[in-house]
């Protein structure tokens, strides 16, 4: 199914974003982290880890991963290279990581010393609008009430003590058709048009001296297999995040810092170690339990 049909477009749409590394890196990486050798926990009900916070959602939170002995990935990335001195480097890199994984070496519990909080909405295209403009797109958002809610959803998550924070807009696209090439082209066009139309709205996200960053996904389909197979258009940055200045003055906000990385980190113990990577755990809705976003749920 295409994101413009699915009712719960925001969940799923976070699903593909992390399922589509090779365009949403830039994402993560304007966070401080490693896109693929990260952890992801995803639609956080803080409200159950009973923190004594005022309870809100964290659509996705992330942080590093470490390796057991920092020195033994040298050792594999330098054979690596060593047995194929012709091949890409990030390639070396790439098999390196993978090798050091499937013999145990990552880290865990992971080190939750860096973590980053991102608030997401999804709007949509309406499949039977005939122009793209702001009417024909669908949970915009953009009531006086609904833009002060959404500043209020970032500013939560700095109060948390996340390292840095990030608010991601997305924009689901009907799926596009053509022959050959041309329908890639046509939904790389319809993904470009909702989002300069969706603009003005975007601009009154954040204050322009927020520490967030602010990112936005309009995400073209294409008829013949869903966005994670058949999609045009990377996450674009509209506002640079900063480094969470309240982290390091306000006596609050470190508090709520450590009881987050308190929970954490019995979250995790219940997991063994992973042999692969990014490590992504989902806070499911359906069965009220968190596991492995790609295990089957357990309702």
């Amino acid at each position: 199914m295409y994101l413009v049909e699915i009712p719960e477009k925001e969940h799923e749409a976070i699903r593909r974003l992390l399922e589509l590394m090779s365009i949403s890196g830039e994402l993560f990486k304007s966070l401080g982290l490693d896109p693929l050798f990260s952890w992801y926990l995803i639609e956080v009900r803080t409200d159950d880890w009973h923190l004594g916070l005022l309870p809100t959602d964290v659509d996705i939170l992330a942080g590093h991963l470490n390796w057991r002995d920092p020195k033994a990935f040298q050792f594999v990335l330098a054979e690596e290279v060593k047995s194929n001195p012709n091949t890409d480097p990030s390639r070396h890199r790439y098999i390196a990581y993978r090798k050091l994984a499937e013999s145990g070496g990552i880290n865990w519990p992971p080190f939750t010393d860096y973590l980053i909080g991102i608030e997401a909405k999804c709007a949509y295209l309406d499949p039977s609008a005939n122009e793209i403009k702001e009417d024909t797109i669908k949970s915009i958002k953009s009531s006086e009430k609904k833009v002060q809610k959404i500043q209020k959803q970032v500013e939560k998550l700095l109060s948390f003590g996340f390292d840095k924070v990030a608010l991601l807009d997305m924009i689901a696209n009907p799926p596009a058709s053509g022959i050959k090439g041309q329908a890639w082209v046509t939904a790389l066009n319809i993904s470009t048009t909702s989002m300069e139309v969706m603009s003005r709205i975007l601009k009154q996200r954040l204050p322009e001296d927020s520490l967030a960053g602010h990112w936005v996904w309009s995400v073209g389909s294409i008829i013949g297999g869903d966005e994670t197979k058949r999609g045009a258009g990377a996450p674009i940055e509209l506002q640079k995040a900063h480094e969470n200045k309240f982290l390091l003055v306000d006596t609050g906000v470190k508090t709520n810092r450590k009881k987050i990385e308190i929970v954490l980190n019995k979250i995790f113990t219940k997991f063994p170690f992973p042999k692969n990577f990014p490590v992504v755990l989902v806070d499911c809705r359906i069965c009220g339990t968190i596991h492995r976003l790609e295990d089957a749920c357990n309702s």
